[in-house]
């Protein structure tokens, strides 16, 4: 839930090391309407990273990192070519894994786990070809 709200950075105009960047046509391009190719970083208003992107010709590609305003890390996924791929996780204010969830190219699949901190009741979700087949409180 976390990451989706996160992810609405990519609409508007961005700035990062004295650089700003606009969205092209779901590009992320330089304001010379070059699609853009390396890291995003993006800061808390205390000066911590509040997350790192890396893009590829414009589209988001490679792992993504979200930080909390302590600096500690709280959400971590990759992206291939613009899309959600591969292992998402969180973590709570110890350190602990409390989510778990895997996309293919985008689409949700597999088993999922949604805790709001460790140790605490949550979610088992299960998905195939991004249609929920199964929920269970645990």
């Amino acid at each position: 839930m976390r990451a989706a709200i996160t992810l609405l950075f990519l609409f508007g105009i961005y700035s990062a090391d004295c650089q700003e960047f606009i969205k092209i046509n779901d590009q992320i391009c330089t304001t010379d309407s070059v699609a853009y190719t390396g890291y995003y970083r993006t800061y808390h208003s205390n000066g911590q990273s509040k997350a790192l992107y890396h893009f590829n010709e414009g589209r988001l590609d490679q792992g993504v990192f979200f930080y909390n305003e302590d600096g500690s890390l709280a959400i971590t996924g990759f992206y291939k070519g613009n899309k959600p791929d591969g292992l998402w996780q969180s973590w709570d204010s110890k350190g602990n894994v409390v989510s778990s969830a895997r996309y293919d190219r985008g689409k949700k699949t597999g088993e999922w786990f949604i805790r709001m901190e460790h140790d605490t009741p949550g979610y088992s979700l299960s998905y195939v070809d991004n249609k929920l087949t199964e929920a269970k409180k645990e």
